[in-house]
């Protein structure tokens, strides 16, 4: 294999139970923790399956913890389980509608998902995130698969376990938003063109990477080109694939056969709505050269890098500290796997800076290259005392970084939990509290190089429970995004059960909530006509607060026959808002 030139290590490759035993050996340490260790490796070498499935299910634990006793994290959280819970209920497969308005901002992909979800398990909050978790669970699964096959089991451990606790993977997978959907079909997209490379004779790795590109391409569109482009490219400045014109016009033809599902769905949906084009350039174009939302700067995604991806952030190779530019550059064109995860995660986390439009969690699909790859460079300190970079230059102490930016994380989280919701949540900061602590002895211990392993394992164990410990503030935090515990409060635990409506308000949460019975009013005068009506019913009706007091303000009548039962923050500095309820206006009233 290719990698072998960058290190003789990595192509040691060796079964199962010899490799297992590897992870926890050393001729130092304590006697009670090398019978622990011993006992527990022995297990583990009889039972490789078990390993595995614990493994496994371990490390998708933060994205399955409470999952669906929450309300969204956000509008567009709220939007894609809206539009696809319209897309359940009204049978509209081509057209997406959110609210009843037609919504063309990404291609259909996650909404059939979502909506199928929402089909199968009922309208819940567990449906609509489901497919997202899924995917998120079986990213963490092909990351392990793929550093297996290409390393050795230790580094592979050690890689998904960096993945599996980053911030950025957990959250995202927790979501109804296309990310974790995308992640895994560019991840596919990445490592099948690597195993291409290294196993040209299998032609399911260019079945798996093609299937990936055309379903990406359903899920989000043209951003798929980026790690086509990234696994392409490579390709060719690698040697894999010659320039030539006969080579260049199969890949070109292979592209374009991938897209063919992708022209379909749109040319269905141009004959229903001839303006989507108009939208579509504006979600695409626009977006890039600035004139679309989310408007950010070309750094803006540094902070987000080194938050969103730690543990792995803190272990950085950095060229220009412990890497030398020219180094640096001879890996990404050497053909290696470490040149590969280096070239996939530098080609998006630029062009994405490049873009004017920009989302946090845009630069997940560089966080599994990212902890493989310092999971390679984490081989080294395991197996050597004072592990040197290739021009002789130390790699990063890696303990000091960890226990810096866990310690900055617990003091992070704590002080916004306990401004914000006071003493008692911080109980649920345990995990990460006894990581930080766990850090902290890696700092003293360090030297002996027999607990390195165990020290960093048993820190990223702490880190995932404490990430799902953490998920219980998190039901705390986003409780009030739904109306349901607002409305428990004024009204008994039946809530409201009469008709609803909004007034001046686009909010996809209540529209959830409702299951969509939901009524909109634009002014107050279209209010008055329905409570006027024959047949008029007592409505509640949320607004902003500021919007509701101009309108008692301005119209005496409506003021006479309504309620304020409760006020209501969606998030803490979130404009307030006032649940009403509104009498049917008799005819003398009128």
């Amino acid at each position: 294999m290719l990698h072998m030139r960058l290190n003789p290590k990595l192509s040691t490759r060796s079964d199962s139970n010899p490799d297992i035993a590897l992870m926890y050996t050393g001729n130092r340490g304590t006697v009670d923790l090398r019978r622990l260790v011993q006992s527990t490796t022995r297990w583990l070498a009889g039972h490789p399956r078990s390993f595995f499935f614990i493994l496994m299910m371990f490390l998708a634990l933060p994205i399955w913890v409470s999952i669906g006793d929450h309300g969204f994290n956000g509008r567009s959280d709220a939007r894609y389980a809206v539009v696809a819970m319209d897309m359940s209920q009204n049978g509209e497969w081509i057209v997406p509608h959110y609210m009843g308005q037609t919504h063309l901002t990404k291609p259909p992909l996650v909404y059939w998902f979502e909506a199928a979800s929402i089909r199968v398990f009922g309208h819940s909050m567990f449906a609509a995130r489901f497919p997202s978790a899924l995917c998120g669970s079986v990213a963490i699964l092909v990351l392990f698969g793929f550093a297996y096959k290409v390393t050795r089991l230790r580094i592979a451990c050690i890689g998904t376990m960096l993945y599996a606790t980053m911030p950025l993977t957990i959250i995202s997978a927790r979501m109804t938003v296309t990310d974790s959907i995308v992640n895994l079909l560019w991840l596919l997209i990445l490592f099948s063109g690597y195993l291409k490379t290294q196993y040209p004779q299998q032609a399911r790795w260019s079945w798996i990477l093609w299937s990936s590109v055309a379903l990406g391409m359903l899920a989000k569109g043209p951003v798929l080109f980026i790690p086509i482009g990234v696994v392409g490219v490579w390709w060719i400045i690698c040697g894999f694939t010659p320039l030539k014109l006969s080579p260049l016009l199969k890949i070109a033809g292979l592209l374009a056969l991938s897209m063919i599902p992708t022209l379909i769905w749109a040319f269905a949906v141009i004959i229903k709505q001839p303006n989507a084009i108009d939208i579509w350039m504006h979600e695409t174009f626009d977006r890039v050269v600035g004139a679309g939302d989310h408007s950010r700067p070309f750094w803006f995604f540094v902070p987000i890098l080194f938050a969103g991806c730690f543990p792995a952030s803190a272990m950085l190779m950095i060229p220009g500290i412990n890497l030398r530019w020219k180094d640096a550059i001879v890996n990404l064109r050497s053909g290696s796997l470490v040149g590969f995860l280096g070239w996939s995660c530098i080609v998006p986390f630029v062009l994405f800076s490049l873009n004017s439009g920009k989302l946090p969690s845009y630069i997940l699909p560089i966080c599994a290259p990212l902890a493989l790859l310092i999971a390679i460079m984490l081989e080294q300190w395991f197996d050597e005392t004072k592990p040197v970079a290739g021009d002789h230059r130390r790699i990063p102490e890696v303990r000091y970084g960890l226990f810096i930016g866990a310690t900055l994380y617990v003091l992070a989280i704590a002080s916004v939990v306990w401004h914000t919701y006071g003493v008692r949540p911080l109980i649920s900061m345990y995990g990460l509290v006894l990581a930080a602590i766990i850090a902290f002895i890696l700092v003293l211990k360090w030297k002996d190089r027999s607990f390195r392993v165990v020290g960093l394992s048993a820190f990223l164990i702490a880190w995932i429970v404490g990430w799902a410990a953490l998920e219980e503030v998190e039901d705390v935090a986003l409780a009030q995004m739904s109306s349901h515990s607002v409305l428990e409060t004024a009204f008994g635990d039946a809530g409201w059960q009469g008709r609803a409506g909004v007034y001046r308000l686009v909010d996809g949460n209540i529209y959830w909530d409702r299951t969509g019975k939901l009524e909109s009013f634009d002014t107050a005068e279209q209010l008055i006509m329905d409570l006027t009506k024959q047949d008029a019913t007592p409505i509640l009706i949320i607004s902003t607060a500021v919007q509701w007091d101009a309108v008692e303000a301005g119209y005496p009548q409506l003021k006479s026959v309504s309620e304020v039962k409760t006020h209501w923050q969606q998030w803490p500095g979130a404009p307030l808002r006032s649940v009403v309820v509104c009498q049917p206006i008799s005819s003398s009233e009128n």
